[in-house]
């Protein structure tokens, strides 16, 4: 084999490993409560809750200050616990099917609902903020 080959071989192989390879996963910690300055827990917690019927997540009340969120398609699913209080939010990983978790490395598709959902849960407190500043 001439130099130019094993370079492009070299170079091919290094490409097929990196295609093969998934992303660290996403986890949302400390994003900030934007409903204003004077929430309550209980308007946080409803925020995400019709975040969750908006987006088809399920969403089940454990405790004050923590829903467990479940979302499925096609043969994925994902479950996240969400911890609140008045002033952040967390969206951690909690469980998944098919979404080849190694514990560092997950599917591209599990990052993207989670940044959905917590754009989405954003977009609901500004709107609740908006309702709540009108009044």
């Amino acid at each position: 084999m001439t130099t130019k080959s094993l370079l492009f071989l070299f170079f091919f192989i290094v490409f097929l490993i990196n295609c093969g390879s998934l992303p660290p996963l996403l986890s949302v910690k400390g994003s900030p409560v934007l409903i204003g300055e004077n929430t309550n827990l209980e308007a946080v917690r409803d925020s995400i809750l019709k975040t969750g019927a908006r987006t088809n997540w399920k969403m089940k009340v454990i405790k004050k200050g923590h829903i467990v969120a479940s979302h499925s398609l096609d043969k994925y699913r994902a479950t996240v616990d969400i911890f609140y209080n008045t002033d952040s939010y967390n969206i951690l990983y909690k469980d998944s099917e098919n979404f080849g978790y190694d514990g560092t490395n997950i599917h591209s598709r599990y990052n993207r609902w989670i940044l959905n959902l917590d754009r989405n849960i954003r977009r609901m407190q500004l709107k609740i903020a908006k309702q709540v500043n009108s009044n």
